[in-house]
């Protein structure tokens, strides 16, 4: 978690919670109700010298050259910690063996700048890891270092660490001594932001232990600190909380609940099935408490993530944070809507085409996306269908429709296809046949409808009395009306035929109309 683009994590010690991970450096809060116990850290601030403990592991640790990777490492262990991850222990407690290992390495062989780089990021990280005796040999390592390199800065961070850890175990001369250099060295240089963190805690100290003349290890049990510290255990990983700024004098009792913001949330409304928030407080917590819907708090940390499938609908995500004193602060709440959307397309990649005769269409579908597809014809009710479907029609219009579904019986957008089937001829009707000039004859005619292609013909009938078909003269194809025909015969006897053919090749019956040159015709 962050604030203010840090960040940071709190572990309790004794009565103090220490909050770590700032630049500035550990930042101490009085915290009797939650103490702990706090032998453990004396025992590692007991020890003279440095621990053995990594020594077996020397050998896996190789080149120290990538001095940049390893506090990468550090770091990034670090944050999983602080951010309430959870991690696998004894893996976490051997890297945490293997930075130890690479930092003595870097300063047995002089590498002080390098060493210290490690150092501070190290230092974080064993204090989440509740590693005390790896905490101090750090701190430690990193003194030594910037006082070799003549890094003031980094001497009074050291300084204030292990001034802050001494204030932990109540050694009040130890941490005054420490504390005090720090700050002198801070304000000497300019250090603001540093010396507020080192004033409070000297604050603190002065405020809960009494001053330099109280506290501190009592001989009575130094001697048992110093024998066992080569069998110090730190066992648990501390739980992760924010830091924020402290003031000058003793911290005031905080009667404030702590306000909760969303700094991240999902859009409303939202196709999304799943959720994703992140969150900040106005001060240091405790712990989040987050709940979905009519769920009960449960504590969280920021980033929360909502896994889905969630049901459509309405949706209510609450988070609420308590702080260092135990004030629970009032739940903030974000509402959102998720909306089905549009569900697989569906394509009708061939149909029928859009005019004809045929009364059985047939469709294929593509809908790659879809379980399952629902079609329609001419409004219809829907049914199942396949991708590869077929209907007898009637003449006239008509329009089919499909729809894929996915999983979550989401429909998409309708595929729509219309068509006219048209199996009926077109009529055509004589209109009038009439003599022109001499033996030559007009035939006037009208189409039933638009696009109709008329064949004229012109046929002989029988002599009267005699039986058999007409014998045909003359054929016009695509004629126009009128028609007209000449170099008749005289005295004989005619008929003249219409026949139309309408787009889609139905063939319409045909009109006919007798006429003959029987009589002169001059």
């Amino acid at each position: 978690m962050r604030v203010g683009g840090e960040v940071t994590g709190q572990v309790q010690v004794g009565r103090f919670v220490l909050e770590v991970g700032s630049p500035a450096g550990t930042r101490a809060v009085f915290d009797p109700a939650a103490a702990t116990d706090a032998t453990p850290l004396r025992m590692a601030l007991a020890q003279p010298s440095e621990p053995d403990a990594a020594a077996g592991i020397e050998e896996a640790v190789g080149e120290a050259a990538g001095v940049t990777g390893r506090v990468e490492r550090a770091l990034e262990l670090f944050t999983a910690l602080a951010q309430g991850r959870v991690l696998d222990r004894k893996i976490l407690l051997k890297e945490v063996e293997v930075l130890i290992g690479a930092l003595e390495r870097l300063d047995r062989e002089g590498r002080h700048r390098e060493a210290l780089r490690l150092a501070r990021a190290l230092a974080a990280l064993a204090a989440l890891a509740l590693r005390w005796v790896t905490l101090v040999q750090s701190l430690r390592i990193a003194l030594r270092a910037a006082r070799a390199v003549g890094d003031a800065p980094a001497i009074a961070w050291a300084r204030h660490e292990l001034g802050t850890l001494l204030l932990g175990a109540e050694d009040a001369a130890a941490a005054n001594r420490e504390l005090s250099e720090a700050l002198r060295i801070r304000e000497q240089i300019g250090d603001e932001a540093g010396a507020e963190v080192t004033r409070h805690n000297l604050a603190i100290l002065r405020s809960t232990l009494g001053g330099p003349g109280r506290g501190g290890p009592r001989p009575a049990w130094v001697a048992a600190l110093v024998a066992g510290a080569l069998l110090l255990v730190a066992g648990g990983v501390a739980v992760a909380l924010l830091a924020r700024d402290g003031d000058d004098g003793p911290p005031p009792a905080d009667t404030t609940a702590p306000a909760v913001s969303f700094t991240e949330a999902p859009e409303d409304p939202t196709e999304e099935r799943s959720a994703s928030f992140a969150f900040e407080a106005d001060e240091r917590v405790r712990t989040f408490e987050c709940r979905l819907d009519d769920g009960a708090f449960e504590a969280c940390v920021s980033p929360q993530n909502v896994p889905g499938p969630l049901e459509f609908g309405g949706h209510r995500f609450a988070v609420r944070a308590v702080d260092l004193a135990g004030n629970v602060g009032e739940e903030a709440v974000h509402d959102w809507t998720i909306e089905r959307g549009e569900g697989p397309e569906a394509v009708i990649v061939d149909g029928p085409a859009e005019l004809t005769s045929e009364t059985t269409a047939t469709f294929a579908i593509e809908a790659p996306d879809a379980v399952r597809l629902e079609c329609t014809l001419d409004g219809g009710d829907a049914e199942s269908c396949p991708t590869l479907v077929a209907f007898e029609v009637e003449e006239g219009e008509h329009v089919f429709e499909v729809r894929g579904f996915d999983a979550d019986d989401t429909a998409g957008p309708p595929a729509s296809y219309r068509w006219t089937v048209d199996a009926t001829g077109p009529e055509v009707t004589i209109d009038a046949v009439t003599f022109t000039n001499g033996l030559e004859v007009e035939v006037a005619f009208t189409p039933g409808e638009d696009g109709v292609t008329v064949e004229c013909a012109l046929l002989e009938r029988p002599p009267e009395g005699q039986e058999g078909e007409p014998r045909l003269v003359e054929t016009r194809e695509d004629c126009e009306s009128p028609a007209t025909f000449d170099e008749l015969a005289p005295r004989t006897l005619y008929l003249a035929r219409v026949t139309g053919t309408d787009a889609v090749g139905n063939v319409g019956e045909p009109d006919e109309e007798e006429f003959d040159t029987v009589a002169d015709v001059e």
